[in-house]
C-alpha cells in the first residue's frame, strides 16, 4: 500500500516537471509582454476573442431557445449592478425565466388560467343599485 502511494506520488510529480518547465520559459515571454502598450496587448486580445465569440453566438441564436439567449445576452451587457450582484448572475436568472415562460407547458398553464378567470368573470352577475 504504502509503495504504491509513493509510485502515485512519484509520478504526480515527475508529471509536474514539465509544467514547471513551461512556466520558467514564459516568463521572458510576459516580460517582453509588459513592455508593449496596453492598447496594443488589448487589441490583439479583443482579435483572439472575437472568432470565438462570434461562434458561440452563432451556436446559440441557432437553438431552439434563442428567445432566452437572446434576452441573457442582453441583461449581461448591461454595465449596472442590481442587489450588489453583477448583471450576468442577472443574465441567468432573465434567460431561465424567458425559457422557462416560453415553454409550451408554460403556454399551456396560462391558457388554462386565462380560460378560468375568463369563465369566472363571464358568470358573475353585474350588480346595480337601484336609485
Amino acid at each position: 500500500m504504502l509503495a504504491r502511494q509513493l509510485t502515485a506520488t512519484g509520478q504526480s510529480v515527475i508529471s509536474s516537471v514539465p509544467v514547471v518547465v513551461i512556466a520558467f520559459a514564459v516568463l521572458p515571454i510576459i516580460a517582453l509582454i509588459q513592455e508593449l502598450p496596453v492598447v496594443y496587448t488589448l487589441t490583439v486580445g479583443a482579435h483572439a476573442l472575437a472568432m470565438p465569440f462570434k461562434q458561440v453566438l452563432a451556436k446559440t441564436m441557432a437553438g431552439a431557445n434563442r428567445a432566452g439567449a437572446f434576452t441573457a445576452i442582453l441583461v449581461a451587457a448591461i454595465p449596472l449592478q442590481l442587489a450588489g450582484m453583477p448583471m450576468a448572475l442577472w443574465a441567468l436568472i432573465a434567460g431561465t425565466a424567458v425559457v422557462t415562460l416560453s415553454s409550451e407547458r408554460a403556454r399551456r398553464h396560462w391558457r388554462n388560467v386565462w380560460a378560468i378567470i375568463a369563465t369566472t368573470v363571464d358568470r358573475a352577475e353585474p350588480t346595480h343599485d337601484a336609485q
